[in-house]
């Protein structure tokens, strides 16, 4: 029942007859990135309140599809620029990087230091951050995604400034992918340390070859759509972290696939969410503070809705502030132009 529904929701965007034709363009995944941010805050939620109506229970197993999405868009995104500026791209590509994730980054380590090791109390040591970060255990809440990103980012500056061939550059980012994975597995990290990981190889490849794809997929979209949802079905069917990998890693990644592609026809270009994507970053760094105080001694919201409600309010106006901070420090230390 549930796939007759998912093919019939299909059959209404794919044989739409107005067509997004910039459906990959920055504006349209800028929006994306804020509707899967908003994704991630409701996954989150549910993880905390499990049993709180259905609408929650709907986002409970959903957290790594919505994160294969931002990984998609990252390496579709980097290969991008590659194509457009070639080697020259990575010049001040770490300053880059610096500027747009590590300096935050930094930040949000000493505010969640502040609030968790001074307010709250819980007796923080350097060493017991390091004990925890060795077990896959972040200071930051959910930052595993952070980290993920930035070994993601180098793996590319390594793969496409010392390779000729693009086609061995994304051999060589699908290996170190799936060592990272294997990392990840010995470590004994969370599965949601990886789950999601391929999707960075499938927007780096689609970035390089998004001519010789995009001809195939203007002539069969609908065709595409079917067969991926119905590949998806198959694959996602029982949802379980217990999945074997690959499959696990397949199914994040063709969501992912599917999300982009439904852009096509169904469009993201919604001002709301574009305004929410520019700043995905800063609320996925602080929704796990928000959702810390509201249920701490300081701030304790008893009601299921209210602390919902609050949790979610509190994640878009800290992520404005912060990234209003962010940007006049990044001006500050003379980043301001960097793009």
């Amino acid at each position: 029942m549930d796939f007759l529904v998912i093919c019939l929701f299909l059959s209404m965007i794919a044989f739409r007859k107005q067509t997004h034709k910039d459906y990959l363009s920055l504006g349209s995944f800028t929006a994306l990135k804020g509707l899967m941010a908003m994704v991630v805050v409701f996954h989150h939620l549910a993880q905390i309140m499990p049993e709180e109506g259905y609408c929650f229970r709907l986002f409970t197993d959903i957290g790594p599809y919505a994160v294969a999405v931002f990984f998609l868009l990252s390496g579709f995104g980097l290969s991008t620029q590659f194509r457009a500026k070639g080697k020259a791209y990575f010049d001040g590509y770490f300053k880059k990087l610096l500027l747009k994730i590590v300096l935050p980054y930094f930040v949000m380590n000493l505010i969640y230091y502040f609030f968790r090791g001074i307010v709250l109390g819980e007796g923080l040591t350097l060493a017991s951050i390091l004990s925890d970060a060795s077990r896959g255990v972040t200071l930051v809440t959910h930052s595993w995604f952070i980290i993920a990103i930035l070994l993601f980012y180098t793996a590319f500056y390594l793969c496409f400034r010392g390779c000729r061939n693009s086609w061995l550059a994304n051999i060589l980012i699908y290996l170190l992918v799936f060592a990272y994975v294997c990392a990840c597995k010995m470590l004994e990290f969370g599965y949601w340390w990886y789950q999601s990981s391929l999707a960075f190889g499938v927007g780096v490849t689609w970035g390089c070859y998004q001519d010789r794809l995009g001809e195939q997929i203007r002539k069969s979209y609908p065709a595409i759509l079917y067969a991926g949802a119905l590949l998806l079905w198959a694959l996602i069917r029982p949802m379980s972290s217990e999945a074997h990998v690959l499959i696990a890693l397949l199914r994040t990644a063709l969501f992912a696939v599917l999300a982009v592609l439904i852009g096509r026809k169904a469009g993201y270009d919604s001002r709301p969410l574009a305004f929410l994507g520019e700043r995905s970053l800063e609320i996925y760094m602080v929704q796990g503070l928000v959702m810390l105080f509201l249920r701490s001694d300081c701030c304790y919201i008893q009601s299921d809705f209210w602390y919902a409600a609050a949790s979610i309010a509190g994640s878009i106006v800290l992520g404005c502030l912060l990234h209003l901070l962010f940007a006049v420090m990044q001006k500050k230390l003379g980043f301001a132009n960097q793009k």
